[in-house]
């Protein structure tokens, strides 16, 4: 985990997410994955966008932690997140 400045750089991403929203990374992604796959249930994105879209957020996510069984634990209840929110927006 950085420390973040007293000022907050308009495009440093990392302290802004990682940080100041979430806290640290084992906080951060599975955050982030939740709140992607119900925004994408919610709109009702086809499937086959949605999976290559979490598949690149997992490759860019995996630079930051090592650990792949929290990484497919993760994809797994996203996946869950989505087909549920889907399920629930049909309306």
């Amino acid at each position: 985990m950085t420390t973040c400045p007293d000022f907050i750089q308009p495009l440093d991403f990392e302290c802004i997410f990682l940080n100041t929203f979430a806290g640290n990374v084992g906080i951060f992604i599975p955050l982030a994955f939740i709140v992607f796959s119900t925004m994408a249930g919610f709109f009702k994105m086809p499937s086959n966008v949605f999976f290559v879209m979490i598949g690149l957020f997992l490759v860019i996510l995996a630079g930051f932690k090592d650990v792949s069984f929290f990484l497919l634990f993760i994809l797994i209840a996203s996946l869950i997140f989505f087909k549920m929110t889907g399920k629930i927006a049909k309306d």
